[in-house]
């Protein structure tokens, strides 16, 4: 399957300090089979409204300055509500005759692998020495670093398959 890679800053990132797909050699056995070439044109735009929409619990998308803006603690904190119940309703539906059927096993790995977004997408946050990070990092990043109001941008736009 493919998913994307985005790079995060909390400055504009100018196109010359865009990552590249070598920035990620290190880290993909963790999560990539293989990292392709910067998304570039309408369809780097297309990805970022998607990321838009799958973020817009926690930022809202100013299109026209090409940020996001952080909503704050109110709605990281049920983000974060929805995240659990997320969590306690694939878990309630685990018994010990049916926990090793192959469906329940992979949503046994969706609770320790992902957010009620159920997202593959990775985090290159600048201000984390960048690596690829999964959305968790994007929460705890939003939750410890950011106030309400304050801007994030994307810079690159990478492709990965996994």
């Amino acid at each position: 399957m493919h998913s994307r890679i985005f790079q995060i800053s909390n400055a504009p990132i100018d196109k010359d300090d865009y990552s590249i797909p070598e920035c990620y050699y290190d880290d993909s056995p963790l999560f990539a089979d293989y990292i392709g070439e910067p998304i570039k044109g309408e369809t780097r735009e297309e990805c970022i409204e998607w990321l838009a929409e799958s973020i817009s619990d926690l930022f809202s998308y100013d299109k026209e300055a090409g940020a996001f803006v952080y909503k704050g603690k109110d709605a990281l904190h049920e983000f974060k509500q929805k995240w659990t119940e997320a969590i306690k309703e694939i878990a309630d539906k685990l018994t010990a005759d049916n926990i090793t059927e192959e469906r329940n096993l992979h949503r046994l790995r969706k609770l320790t692998k992902s957010t009620h977004l159920e997202s593959s997408f990775r985090f290159d946050i600048n201000e984390w020495n960048g690596w690829a990070g999964p959305m968790e990092d994007l929460v705890e990043y939003a939750g410890y670093q950011l106030k309400e109001g304050d801007r994030i941008y994307v810079g690159a736009v990478i492709d990965y398959h996994y």
